[in-house]
């Protein structure tokens, strides 16, 4: 495999120069700062944890490129959020889970979230029903 890195290198070399492909690379490295610096929407899985449980939550969001990657990259902290700050009823479909409502989480994670706008949350997992007398 070092013969082949080695030959790709030579062939490299012979028709290009160090100075083009330096020039080449710095280009492309403005090319990036510039356009990371316009605004974007994208989706992006934010972490929240309703009181013990802790599910993904997909969001809209819009933001500036460098906000948008740092907010995948350098992953934050849960957002905790209490039963009695989200809207929740019960499943349709098993017992003892709930829904939450996605317009009262939503506005739960954009208050903690300041980098970026929250536009929608596109999915929201269901969560296990607290038991009484804890």
């Amino acid at each position: 495999m070092n013969e082949t890195f080695e030959k790709i290198l030579k062939t490299v070399r012979k028709y290009t120069s160090p100075t083009f492909l330096m020039l080449l690379g710095f280009s492309f490295l403005l090319w990036l700062l510039i356009n990371m610096g316009h605004t974007y929407v994208a989706t992006v899985t934010v972490p929240v944890r309703i009181e013990n449980t802790r599910v993904k939550v997909k969001c809209e969001v819009e933001g500036t490129g460098y906000r948008i990657f740092a907010h995948r990259i350098l992953r934050r902290s849960d957002i905790k959020v209490r039963f009695w700050n989200v809207d929740t009823s019960a499943s349709a479909t098993e017992k003892d889970m709930l829904v939450v409502n996605p317009s009262s989480l939503m506005s739960v994670i954009a208050a903690n979230t300041k980098d970026l706008r929250i536009i929608s949350v596109l999915e929201v997992p269901e969560i296990p029903a607290p038991k009484i007398g804890e």
